[in-house]
């Protein structure tokens, strides 16, 4: 669970910075 949250919250950043 702990990696998969990871993930999303990596996703999420790349998402940020990318928007």
């Amino acid at each position: 669970p702990g990696f998969n949250s990871q993930v999303q919250l990596i996703k999420l950043g790349l998402d940020g910075k990318l928007l």
